[in-house]
């Protein structure tokens, strides 16, 4: 649905004085040539093409083949920033209003400001998607009804000690405590034990060579548990096809 709507977001963008031209001439239109005469439907437009923009680059990010549960929380960080950013300042389009207005192209539109028709609550709607993008963080702060004995514990932070390329390699040594603390947490989360001694080598192996390194059995079937962990719902429908395929083959 983002890609739709920021498709036809944009043909409104780029179609804005053929539309106007083409409303203003239809009497029965008079009715949408104001609304496009409303400087605040056009602030508001540039405004969600800013917004749907940023949702895109999240929702094809989230669908690459490669994605797994670490790299979505920070694509999910990295896009509150964005719109905690964009609650502050205007965006590329929003900015771009004024100069459309005073342009060539836009002349034959008398742009007014409709009092009936005022622009979205600005902050307020950031501030929304903001609170509900912080929602679906893989973090006990914003999963207090799911996490139950897991609330002390960060999860992508236990998740993160299987993966070299999240490590402070500076901290790391062997045996590292603040992993194997945590080793237990993964446990009981996963139901799957991972064998200290198979993850000290895991350390090792890590430390003696960060590029090409050997993953004992027991460390890879946890990496391999953490994969299966589902991103986006396009892939969990397709497991599910899949799995119907299977089972009433």
């Amino acid at each position: 649905w983002v890609a739709c709507s920021l498709r036809s977001t944009l043909a409104v963008w780029h179609a804005y004085p053929v539309l106007h031209q083409f409303f203003r001439s239809k009497e029965k239109y008079f009715g949408m040539a104001a609304h496009l005469e409303n400087r605040y439907f056009l602030t508001d437009l540039a405004l969600m093409i800013d917004i749907l923009n940023e949702f895109s680059l999240l929702s094809n990010s989230l669908q690459a083949r490669n994605i797994d549960i670490i790299k979505a929380d920070i694509l999910m960080t990295r896009a509150i920033k964005a719109f905690q950013k964009l609650g502050k300042e205007k965006g590329p389009y929003e900015k771009k209003v004024d100069e459309l207005i005073s342009s060539e192209t836009f002349k034959t539109i008398k742009f007014v400001e409709n009092q009936q028709f005022v622009g979205l609550p600005r902050e307020t709607l950031l501030e929304n998607i903001v609170m509900n993008l912080e929602k679906r963080l893989m973090d006990c702060e914003h999963l207090k009804a799911m996490c139950g004995q897991f609330q002390d514990s960060n999860i992508l932070q236990i998740l993160k000690y299987l993966d070299p390329d999240y490590w402070n390699i500076e901290e790391v040594d062997v045996p590292w405590s603040a992993a194997e603390d945590k080793l237990p947490v993964f446990n009981d989360i996963f139901n799957y034990e991972i064998d200290i001694n198979d993850y000290r080598d895991f350390l090792e192996n890590v430390l003696k060579n960060s590029q090409k390194y050997k993953i004992p059995e027991r460390a890879q079937r946890a990496k391999n548990i953490v994969k299966t962990i589902v991103v986006n719902s396009a892939e969990v429908e397709s497991g599910f096809s899949k799995l119907n395929i299977i089972c009433s083959g």
